[in-house]
């Protein structure tokens, strides 16, 4: 079993809506337009599948400063493996409960579209209870030692990851895999120390840079193999070797010198990925092991320009830059506008305050209620949804205010680049 966090949106607005709709089974024609729904099987802690963006949204705008609230999780099998909806939905909880989002709003949904049975998992990182949002460290380490744990419970192989099954007094134990991360961090922190005690190349900058470029060339080729792509690393002074259950970058000329997981390297070269497309891992022939190298790695050479020199022309810059913002500054302080945003906004948070403060009066008032949990549950959701609708309106009146004071020229400061740009003229 595998346990994905998918890459973010770049400009960190994932949407509960979008994301919902997609994992529910609702699809899209790209050429037509048309709506299709699947029937997925789904399951929420929220009062129902369609409402439960909704209530995330109401959850997530008690708390102003989380910026992006949704959390993405995909828990696969392999394609030989069949697990039913109720354990899919099983091992989806026990992936919220490993990032210590349990209790949190979540929405699951088991798809069977592609080889590989998987769930998605959308949860909300801000408590309905507490109003805390939850950012997890490390996930990528938790979800893996959680994946061994349901692998054991369930009774499914066990995969390879950052940890690993053993055996122990005739008992499964899920510890830390021998071939884990942890060298690969290490060296990674190397790198980034010796450059910067030194200002020389560590051999990930090396690797990363013209053989990165000869290694995604070679690959693009229609007919790639491992002795090609091995090839193409030996004319870097560089090897291609299995290390623990992946690959390593090794310097040929020092192999003792501490490697790189060759996916840092690349992308491309994760070893799943390799071996899906090349085949079964092959090490390099004789031919390619005493190939020549028309260019090696140094311990020696230079990052890119002599560090002393670089220190002593960032500081120059920066006295000219500091001296230059401190006479804009000062003409912007005497600056003064007609009528300014912040007077908005001082009015929109009062009003804001007043909502929250009717908010949390109605949220006591419900869980002194008396009433079953499940009613006070679906009470709290449906007072969240109001008071997010009624910030969501005052929101929306105080940025057409600020928007109208911001248009007029005559509250509007000169900004720093326009001024430096006239000083430059001049």
């Amino acid at each position: 079993m595998r346990a994905k966090v998918p890459p973010k949106r770049g400009d960190s607005k994932s949407s509960f809506g979008t994301l919902g709709k997609y994992i529910s089974g609702d699809r899209i024609d790209a050429e037509t337009g048309e709506l299709t729904r699947q029937d997925v099987p789904t399951e929420t802690n929220c009062l129902s599948k369609k409402t439960a963006a909704a209530e995330m949204r109401a959850a997530a705008a008690m708390n102003g400063r989380v910026k992006d609230p949704v959390y993405h999780v995909v828990v696969s099998w392999p394609a030989d493996e069949q697990p039913t909806d109720a354990q899919a939905f099983a091992a989806g909880r026990a992936a919220i409960k490993s990032v210590g989002m349990e209790g949190h709003q979540y929405l699951l949904a088991v798809h069977r579209d592609t080889d590989n049975v998987h769930v998605h998992v959308m949860v909300n990182r801000v408590n309905l209870e507490t109003e805390k949002a939850v950012y997890p460290d490390r996930d990528w380490y938790k979800l893996d030692r959680t994946m061994r744990e349901v692998e054991i419970e369930q009774g499914w192989r066990h995969d390879t990851g950052t940890s690993q099954v053993i055996e122990r007094d005739g008992h499964k134990v899920v510890q830390r895999s021998k071939s884990d991360q942890g060298w690969q961090e290490k060296a990674a922190t190397k790198a980034r120390d010796f450059e910067h005690q030194t200002g020389l190349e560590s051999l990930t900058s090396y690797a990363q840079g013209a053989p990165k470029q000869a290694v995604v060339k070679a690959l693009k080729a229609p007919n790639a193999n491992w002795q090609d792509l091995h090839a193409t690393l030996a004319k870097h002074g560089l090897e291609l070797r299995e290390k623990g259950q992946g690959l390593a970058i090794y310097d040929k000329a020092d192999p003792a010198r501490t490697p790189l997981k060759a996916s840092d390297m690349s992308e491309l070269l994760g070893k799943g990925k390799l071996e899906k497309r090349l085949g079964a891992y092959e090490p390099p022939v004789r031919a390619v092991q005493i190939q020549d190298a028309e260019r090696s790695y140094s311990s020696h050479r230079e990052l890119k320009r002599n560090p002393e020199q670089r220190d002593e022309r960032r500081e120059q810059r920066a006295q000219a830059r500091s001296e230059l913002r401190a006479e804009y500054d000062k003409q912007r302080a005497e600056f003064k506008p007609a009528n300014t945003v912040s007077q908005a906004r001082g009015q929109q948070k009062e009003k804001q305050k007043a909502v929250s403060a009717a908010h949390v009066a109605e949220r006591k008032h419900i869980r002194q209620s008396g009433l079953p949990p499940e009613v006070q549950k679906a009470m709290l959701s449906e007072a969240a949804l109001k008071a997010a609708k009624e910030r969501e309106a005052i929101k929306m009146r105080a940025d057409a205010e600020s928007a109208a004071i911001k248009s007029d020229p005559a509250n509007k400061p000169q900004s720093y680049r326009d001024w430096v740009g006239d000083r430059a003229e001049q």
